[in-house]
């Protein structure tokens, strides 16, 4: 009898856990899981975050060179052609030498070589993006078709400075002269369409341009040039 109430007695120690113990280890291990999915969600999140904005900068940042490219070969432009400089506060139309002239009067035409190229970019608010176009100088040009550039920004802008005052407007053919310098900014952003960019007018931008033109100077010489280049063509 002694021997079989010391062998219950050793079995009530070694019970096992009751229905409530067994709840709380249950509910530790999803709160542990949880925050660990929380986690790494956040960690997923925060690194898409920071790809999407680097490959934002990387965009914005190639918009801006190829602008600049431009910039640095345009030309007056005439009745004929266009002016090489037109833009407005959202858009800018540019007309370039696809070649760089090396040596000489950098404005005046080089020889047929020098192809005149057409870009043309624009911001849409609605959409927020940028889309632009370009193609060789013809006589006779047909319908432009813009294509998105895969740059979608808060707001864009163009401002144009005449030597005395930045302007928001300008045409080369009827100032007779490029300006001295174009800036281009923009505010970075633009991902989520629903939100308000109001704000944006309030901010510096992000990204600023400011893009002086080699042959502003030179402008009337310029036009003299393109004429003859036109007659060589």
């Amino acid at each position: 009898m002694r021997g079989e109430a010391r062998r219950n007695q050793q079995c009530r120690g070694r019970r096992g856990f009751t229905l409530i113990e067994a709840l709380v280890a249950i509910a530790i291990s999803l709160a542990l899981t949880g925050a660990l999915f929380t986690y790494l969600f956040d960690v997923i999140q925060t690194r898409n975050a920071v790809v999407g904005e680097v490959a934002k900068e990387r965009a914005a940042a190639t918009l801006l060179d190829r602008i600049e490219t431009e910039l640095m070969t345009c030309v007056v432009g005439d009745a004929r052609t266009g002016a090489g400089v037109k833009g407005s506060g959202n858009s800018l139309r540019i007309l370039f030498r696809g070649v760089t002239v090396s040596g000489g009067d950098s404005n005046r035409g080089g020889g047929a070589s020098e192809d005149l190229q057409i870009s043309e970019y624009r911001f849409l608010a609605d959409t927020r993006e940028v889309k632009g176009h370009r193609e060789t100088w013809r006589a006779e040009l047909g319908g432009v078709h813009f294509e998105p550039l895969g740059v979608r920004i808060g707001r864009m802008r163009f401002r144009y400075f005449d030597g005395r005052q930045w302007r928001s407007s300008f045409d080369s053919v009827k100032s007779n002269a490029l300006p001295r310098a174009v800036e281009v900014s923009l505010w970075l952003g633009g991902d989520d369409e629903s939100a308000d960019t109001s704000s944006d007018e309030e901010r510096p931008a992000d990204r600023v341009r400011v893009v002086a033109i080699p042959d502003s100077d030179n402008s009337q010489s310029g036009n003299a040039g393109l004429a003859e280049m036109r007659g060589r063509g």
